[in-house]
């Protein structure tokens, strides 16, 4: 029989072993998959939830909270019988839970729960300055962020805007990645220009921007002497024209030749396209074409002039064959042919360039319907027709860009239409900040036509010259191919 004290004993013994409660445990982890732990998440904050008897539960009631240790691990113990919830967040991941049924006041139940990893935020930045790459910062500018199409952009206004500062930078923050956005950027005294960037997943975008002032302008000067033995002309005529500069246009102009057989153009509007042409009294007159004028910067044109001539009838071709950063290319093939009859005979001649990238072709039969052939391995061809003149020397020097400088050409692109009007083909497409060439071929590659697209232009007429194969639209890096109907 027991005693009095030795009940009252044996009943503190059983409340202590029926309060020690039950142990939750488990590891808080990123990554993991169909059940699987993944990447342990340390320093998560966890808490322990009475969720009611049921498994639906009520409004949980916290009772306990604590954080994973360096290998994810958490615990909970004296965990009353009940449905319980488990309830895991931490900085830059999606919160996560988790539940379990305690069936009794001992034993341990684990809980693991798997949290995803927010995709971190992007940033875009960029500088924007006056003329080029290098020219100076702009000041104040208003650059406006808005979200573009593709990469999982929505298509919609302005989201935010800042200005640049005293270096000319800008900083667009905690943005969507991945994602394409879309930079303008305004400023007094200049053309808004744009920009289009793609974000990626915590990386940093850069998004320069150019901004070519209004009326921008640049130089052009160089020195005309003799062939034979490189003494200076002085007194010769020197007349630029052509263009199209921001603005509309240029007329042409004339100087001469100092003493020193030098001559200069100062605030020549900013373009390509420009011609020069050369005289002097019993010296052979010089053509040179295709000249470019960058702004801020003195476009070198020389020239040497030959003398006149004892055949009146005749004239020639000589001109500089080089890349696109003005580098000499020797070894080219220069091709002289004609579509036609000239001076009672076809036309055909091939030299090869020297060393220092030039050719020519001497004593030619004046006449029209030349055409020039470049080719080069490594470069993209080039193709010039040309008229020849009597006692002139017709100079003609032509670029040649690397096959892998120009990205790949846009076949029928859809961004550009054409119209005709009468004898005029009107060219639609889309707005840019860059200035571009459109050159319009025949069917068998010949060039028929060139002209200058002035920056920010929406639309070009060029002549409706019949039937022809196609039109290549260059801007920059992108070079689009417009079939373009053969006739009206």
């Amino acid at each position: 029989m027991k005693t009095r004290t030795g009940i009252f004993s044996a009943l503190v013994a059983f409340a202590a072993l029926t309060s020690q409660g039950a142990t939750v445990t488990g590891t808080v982890s990123s990554g993991g998959f169909f059940g699987t732990t993944g990447t342990p998440v340390a320093g998560a904050k966890v808490v322990l939830s009475s969720t009611g008897l049921t498994a639906g539960g009520g409004t949980a009631k916290a009772l306990d909270s604590t954080v994973t240790d360096a290998k994810g691990k958490y615990a909970f113990a004296k965990v009353d019988t009940g449905y319980v919830q488990v309830a895991a967040s931490m900085t830059g991941y999606q919160a996560g839970t988790g539940r379990v049924r305690v069936r009794a006041n001992t034993g341990a139940y684990t809980v693991n729960i798997n949290l995803t990893e927010l995709p971190k935020p992007a940033t875009i930045s960029g500088t924007v300055r006056a003329g080029s790459s290098t020219g100076t910062p702009v000041v104040g500018a208003m650059v406006y962020l808005s979200r573009g199409f593709g990469g999982g952009g929505i298509g919609g206004g302005v989201t935010d805007s800042v200005k640049t500062n005293a270096q000319g930078q800008y900083t667009f923050a905690n943005l969507a990645a991945p994602n394409t956005y879309n930079i303008r950027v305004t400023a007094a005294g200049y053309p808004n220009g744009t920009a289009t960037v793609n974000t990626t997943t915590g990386g940093t975008s850069t998004a320069d921007v150019v901004l070519i002032p209004i009326g921008a302008s640049g130089k052009v000067a160089g020195k005309v002497t003799k062939a034979s033995d490189g003494s200076a002309v002085s007194g010769a005529r020197v007349i630029i024209s052509g263009g199209g500069g921001i603005g509309g246009g240029f007329r042409a102009d004339t100087v001469t030749t100092n003493a020193q057989g030098q001559y200069g153009y100062d605030s020549i509007p900013i373009g390509t396209g420009y011609s020069i042409n050369v005289s002097a009294a019993g010296l052979q007159s010089a053509v040179l074409t295709g000249i470019s004028v960058v702004y801020r910067q003195t476009t070198t044109a020389d020239f040497a002039l030959g003398a006149t001539p004892t055949d009146t009838t005749k004239g020639s071709v000589s001109g500089l064959v080089t890349d696109a950063s003005n580098k000499p290319l020797a070894k080219a093939v220069v091709i002289l042919s004609s579509r036609g009859v000239i001076g009672g005979t076809a036309v055909n001649d091939t030299v090869v360039t020297g060393a220092d990238g030039k050719f020519s072709f001497p004593s030619l039969a004046a006449g029209t319907g030349y055409r020039l052939t470049v080719t080069l391995t490594g470069y993209q061809s080039a193709n010039r027709t040309l008229t020849v003149v009597r006692m002139e020397t017709v100079i003609i020097n032509i670029t040649l860009s690397s096959t892998t400088s120009i990205g790949s050409i846009r076949k029928n692109a859809y961004a550009i239409r054409s119209a005709y009007f009468g004898n005029t083909l009107r060219l639609t497409f889309p707005d840019s900040p860059e200035p571009g060439v459109v050159r319009q071929y025949n069917a068998e590659g010949a060039l028929l036509f060139s002209a200058i697209v002035a920056p920010h232009a929406a639309q070009i007429d060029v002549p409706a010259m019949g039937r022809f194969g196609f039109m290549l639209m260059q801007r920059g890096d992108s070079v689009e191919r417009i079939t373009v109907p053969a006739t009206r």
